[in-house]
């Protein structure tokens, strides 16, 4: 199994049982009333996010191909 599909480990749980809630309120106040920790931010990780995904599509086509 790879190592990034595991879940959190049990030393971990504490750290994910107190960051999880306050990463679901900066995702609500983001989606509701357009809040970001900095200008651009979300414009930052949108980016990120699609070059990531562009870059998974082209490792996956070499496995394929």
């Amino acid at each position: 199994m790879d190592a990034k599909k595991k879940g959190p480990t049990v030393s971990e749980l504490p750290a994910v049982f107190l960051m999880e809630p306050f990463l679901i309120l900066l995702q609500i106040l983001n989606k509701l009333f357009g809040y970001e920790p900095y200008p651009g931010f979300s414009k930052n990780v949108d980016k990120k996010m699609e070059a990531d995904l562009r870059e998974s599509r082209e490792l996956e086509q070499r496995k394929i191909n």
